[in-house]
């Protein structure tokens, strides 16, 4: 899980790194630069963190028609100087420490393949409530990379969860690796608790409908931690079930919008197949397409939204192998609308 963010990241915070140019500069700026006055929260509030005074949150870029990644799962913070370019990644794990965040972060750094090698894990001190954290910094740099790993950090909170920061810089600054880690370093340091908790309880969770006054519901056993994506003219709702670190997770989506479309058919991959099963949902008739790739197994079905013309929902459930997708299909087949 940990390995598959990190390899993502250097696609998200080198999202923009090659749009940006600030003109020349003489180097080794961002090395100059420290932690400012100003808190910056993350993650719509679990952590905080002192980021220098230039540094600003920016969403990474996404097509027009995508929804923009939740505020509660991802947050970019970028910091410019002269060319050079620092960014920070956030995300919400969605997994417990297991009890033993050392060695779930030095399981996960061994699969950094080169960057591995030689890599350094080591304790960061953190305020209460949080509960514990450590580093990790890459034993080699791709420097060929638009974005460059320069340090980790894995944060554990009150309530066991792991949040992970990522500090990325592009090859302009990654002249100054030193400077860059030690600034990277420097920013962990002021990691402290948001106010926000996630919320692990059973019960019914309720995401926006089709209109002002009307929801989706589902019934949710303990466990499962719900997210909402808002795109320009859908939403996209998620319960993610919290695991262990390094154990795989599980997820329900929930597709409301007017071009629905099976993401196997999004894969774009001829020798996808994929068998079907007969199903309800809303009281609808429906068949659900169940396929897997790799490890991951992928369970969808599409059906009309019964109180809005023009408007569907698309279930698609995730989890470690055909198996797991049973207990997802329960919840997902509590579904019902309800009224104010």
């Amino acid at each position: 899980m940990l390995c598959e963010k990190i390899g993502r990241g250097f696609a998200c915070a080198g999202g923009l790194m090659l749009l940006f140019w600030a003109g020349a500069t003489q180097g080794q700026e961002l090395g100059k630069h420290k932690p400012g006055k100003q808190v910056t929260e993350l993650l719509g509030g679990r952590l905080q963190v002192r980021m220098p005074e230039k540094a600003r949150v920016e969403g990474r870029q996404h097509s027009i028609m995508a929804a923009p990644e939740a505020l509660t799962e991802e947050t970019r913070v970028v910091l410019d100087a002269g060319n050079e370019r620092l960014v920070l990644m956030a995300w919400e794990l969605f997994a417990t420490s297991g009890g033993d965040l050392a060695k779930a972060v030095a399981a996960d750094v061994a699969k950094w393949g080169d960057m591995a090698q030689g890599a350094k894990v080591e304790p960061l001190p953190v305020p209460k409530p949080l509960q514990d954290a450590r580093l990790a910094i890459p034993g080699k740099h791709d420097l060929s990379r638009e974005a460059i790993l320069v340090l980790a950090a894995y944060v554990e909170s009150a309530d066991g969860t792991v949040q992970m920061l990522a500090f990325y810089v592009n090859p302009a600054g990654a002249k100054d690796l030193g400077g860059c880690t030690a600034l990277a370093k420097s920013v962990a340091q002021t990691i402290g608790a948001g106010a926000k908790r996630l919320d692990l309880s059973a019960g019914k969770k309720r995401f926006a409908g089709a209109g002002d006054k009307d929801f989706l519901a589902l019934d949710v056993p303990a466990g499962f931690v719900a997210t909402t994506q808002q795109g320009p003219d859908f939403s996209v709702y998620r319960l993610r079930r919290v695991s262990v670190l390094g154990e795989p997770g599980a997820s329900i989506g929930i597709y409301l919008g007017g071009h629905p479309s099976y993401q196997h058919k999004q894969a774009r991959d001829e020798k996808l197949e994929f068998s079907t099963a007969k199903g309800k949902l809303l009281g609808q008739e429906v068949e659900w397409h169940t396929w897997s790739r790799g490890p991951a197994a992928t369970t969808e079905a599409i059906l009309p939204h019964p109180g809005a013309k023009g408007l569907f929902l698309h279930l698609f459930l995730s989890a470690a192998g055909e198996a797991a997708l049973a207990p997802l299909r329960a919840i997902a087949e509590t579904i019902k609308i309800e009224h104010e």
